[in-house]
């Protein structure tokens, strides 16, 4: 944050100082300013929102600052996010970004975690492994929002790993043992690493333990080299202005060239100058080119929505095709289950008119039945006619059963294609509510029942052969009863 190094600069140091920051060094009317512009900067942030966090480095060595801005700002709930990373990666990362000596790297990297640690005794605080949040970002992150109760969205997940968390931050790592065999860092150092790496991923609580006392022996060991940081400073501040020394001149030399080149560019204005009349026409005809090409994509634009119109025009009609095809093929499917109907009525209508037939026939032969069982019971014959009836009559009843097992027959086949007519019937009903095409359909059913009536003749044929044969019965019943006495009809 700019406020951050702002108030560093006025304190006299950098971040990268390793001497001990003075608060007095700062007057309480200027201190009060910068309370007034970071209370302002809290306050403003927490109008919109209710959960609010930055990151900053140099927070580490000004958290007494900050704790006082927000003891003014009323912020109640407060907790801290202390990332660990290995003191070699670090100096490793330094030495090769900004050039620092590896052993004041890890100098740094002992003031700033001893000061935060100090610092955030009394307060809510997490501490967070830096190599397994490159590894394992997703978990690390989950176990952070649920220690500090904070709800995590999907969105804000991916945003974290997709815009500021990418596994390129880290170009190093080291173990804990290469550290202590380094050489480059105070047992107390490397104590204090090892007993925050034990405390990663639970709430630190700087109120005893162990962790404690390797704090506690850090801090001693940085007072022990006060006057050694505040002589790494010194040097640091001698080569600093040492190198602005040299920026300067430097500096010098380049606005000594920029005159020279100011003047050479002047010379070269007043040739071009010349060529301005030029210029004119030329940006005249590009003006004009510009708007030819303007019209041109324009017209390109319209070209492509109609061809995007005729794509569109194009599947609808294949779509529309396909339809039609589905159609034609459920009509003639249509069609063969309606002929399928009309010949089933036909065929039913015949078997209808066999059965009325057969009744008529079967209570024809009752009647003449009961004629024979009379005639029987009052004629009396000779043994050769007699036989000769009894034929006949056995004939005749043999007929009768026949008869009356075919009529049995047809009203059990007349029931099937009752129901089967019923069932085609309603079946004939849905596929007319479905296609209103079908009716010319009437045209073939007339020539079908011009066929039925054709068929009828040969019906009535058969009649008139029933009544031939009825008709020989009656005249050789009538020829027997003529050939007996007259007596004898009355027994």
């Amino acid at each position: 944050m700019a406020l951050n190094q702002e108030l560093m600069e006025t304190l006299g140091c950098d971040w990268n100082s390793v001497a001990r920051i003075d608060e007095r060094s700062i007057s309480s009317v200027e201190l009060a300013r910068f309370e007034d512009r970071a209370v302002n900067l809290l306050q403003d942030k927490f109008k919109t929102r209710t959960v609010w966090a930055f990151k900053d480095p140099r927070t580490a060595r000004l958290l007494w600052f900050w704790k006082r801005v927000i003891e003014r700002a009323e912020i109640l709930d407060v907790s801290y996010v202390l990332c660990l990373r290995n003191p070699l990666a670090v100096s490793e990362s330094l030495h090769v970004r900004n050039g620092i000596d590896r052993a004041v790297s890890i100098l740094l990297w002992a003031i700033y975690t001893v000061e935060a640690l100090q610092q955030i005794q009394a307060s809510s605080t997490v501490l967070v492994d830096y190599d397994q949040l490159i590894e394992d970002g997703r978990e690390v992150l989950r176990q952070v929002a649920q220690k500090l109760r904070l709800e995590l969205s999907g969105e804000i997940e991916e945003s974290y790993f997709t815009e500021f968390l990418t596994s390129d931050l880290r170009h190093s790592r080291f173990r804990l043992e290469e550290l202590r065999s380094s050489g480059l860092a105070d047992p107390a150092i490397v104590r204090l690493y090892e007993q925050l790496l034990k405390a990663t991923g639970s709430d630190v609580k700087l109120d005893g333990g162990e962790l404690v006392g390797a704090m506690e022996s850090a801090a001693g060991w940085l007072q022990e080299v006060a006057a050694i940081r505040s002589a790494i400073d010194r040097v640091n501040v001698a080569g600093r202005d040492q190198r602005l020394s040299t920026s300067a001149q430097a500096e010098f030399e380049r606005t000594e060239m920029f005159r020279l080149e100011c003047d050479r560019l002047r010379e070269r204005n007043g040739l071009l100058e010349g060529r301005q009349h030029e210029t004119e026409n030329i940006r005249a005809q590009v003006e004009m080119f510009r708007l030819e090409c303007d019209r041109l994509r324009e017209r390109n634009g319209l070209l492509e929505g109609r061809q995007h119109e005729m794509e569109d025009f194009r599947a609808e009609v294949e779509k529309l095709q396909l339809e039609c095809d589905g159609l034609r093929s459920r009509n003639d499917l249509l069609e063969g289950h309606l002929d399928e109907m009309e010949r089933v009525r036909s065929q039913a209508e015949i078997f209808r008119l066999e059965c009325d037939r057969l009744r008529e026939r079967n209570g024809e032969l009752d009647g003449r039945l009961g004629e024979m069982e009379n005639f029987r019971s009052h004629a009396e014959t000779s043994g050769l006619e007699r036989d000769k009836l009894r034929s006949r009559n056995n004939e005749l009843e043999a007929r009768l059963a026949e008869e009356r097992s075919n009529l049995r027959s047809c009203q059990s086949r007349m029931m099937v294609l009752n129901a089967a007519i019923e069932r085609e019937r309603d079946r004939n009903l849905r596929l007319q509510s479905r296609n209103s095409a079908l009716q010319t359909r009437v045209v073939g059913l007339r020539a079908e029942r011009q066929w039925i009536a054709a068929n009828g003749e040969t019906i009535l044929e058969e009649l008139a052969q029933i009544r031939e044969e009825l008709t020989l019965l009656d005249g050789r019943r009538i020829a027997l009863a003529l050939k007996r006495p007259w007596w004898k009809m009355f027994r």
